[in-house]
């Protein structure tokens, strides 16, 4: 069978970038119902910036697979929304992942010279992008930056690549949710954190006796960086 020898730093300095993402993702939704509650018994605000509404968005983006056990994965992309409400958007995401051996995976090779692993290839997802939190950070009261939270609904086709002769590549339906955030550093431009997770069926890599292991479900996850451009440039603004 495939090794399963630990390697604890890597699996440590993954979990401190899991955790440290979310306590990002958590300060900015807990900072949305401290505004909430602050404003409570205030006057109704008027004119609110609807920075999505009906706007195209592109999104060039990086990605960083966060727990395949025998390689690093870094995946280049770029995503197109439309939001037909400044809360709901349909897109499109395309990229491609290249790999590196994990330390783990080096380890493996070094006792078994034939072993191979499956890796990503080339993705295209189509999903839906539900936007339901919104607020604002201040800095001395003097500038702010808007911002808000999303969750990502989606699915498509996913390459499955081997990293040597015995495993073929082939495609894969697989679905994919993202849950992240924005950060609007001007109203056309935006910066975007984004934590996914895609269900994928693909075998682990080549056994001890030189087999195929059996394809099992996979859980790929990935933290994204990307930088969202609006336009048209003008952006709606609420009664």
């Amino acid at each position: 069978m495939i090794s399963q020898e630990p390697n604890s730093n890597v699996r440590s300095r993954r979990t401190s970038i899991t955790l440290l993402l979310a306590f990002i993702l958590v300060l900015l939704t807990f900072g949305t119902t401290v505004q909430a509650a602050t404003l409570e018994n205030a006057p109704m605000v008027r004119k609110a910036r609807l920075l999505h509404n009906q706007r195209h968005g592109i999104t060039p983006n990086l990605g960083m697979s966060l727990n395949h056990a025998y390689r690093h994965e870094l995946r280049l992309g770029v995503r197109y929304d439309y939001f037909l409400m400044n809360w709901f958007g349909v897109g499109l995401d395309m990229g491609y992942t290249l790999g590196l051996n994990t330390s783990l995976g080096d380890q493996v090779v070094d006792k078994r010279v034939e072993f191979e692993t499956t890796g990503l290839g080339f993705d295209a997802m189509a999903s839906i992008t539900i936007v339901p939190l919104y607020g604002k950070l201040s800095w001395l009261n003097q500038s702010s930056m808007r911002y808000d939270g999303f969750i990502r609904l989606g699915g498509g086709v996913v390459q499955l690549v081997g990293d040597g002769p015995k495993i073929e590549n082939s495609i894969s339906i697989a679905p994919r949710i993202g849950w992240g955030g924005h950060i609007f550093v001007k109203d056309q431009l935006a910066f975007v954190l984004e934590i996914s997770n895609t269900l994928v069926s693909m075998s682990r890599g080549t056994t001890t006796d030189g087999g195929i292991a059996a394809e099992e479900l996979q859980n790929i996850m990935s933290v994204n960086f990307g930088v969202l451009l609006h336009f048209p440039e003008q952006y709606e603004v609420g009664r």
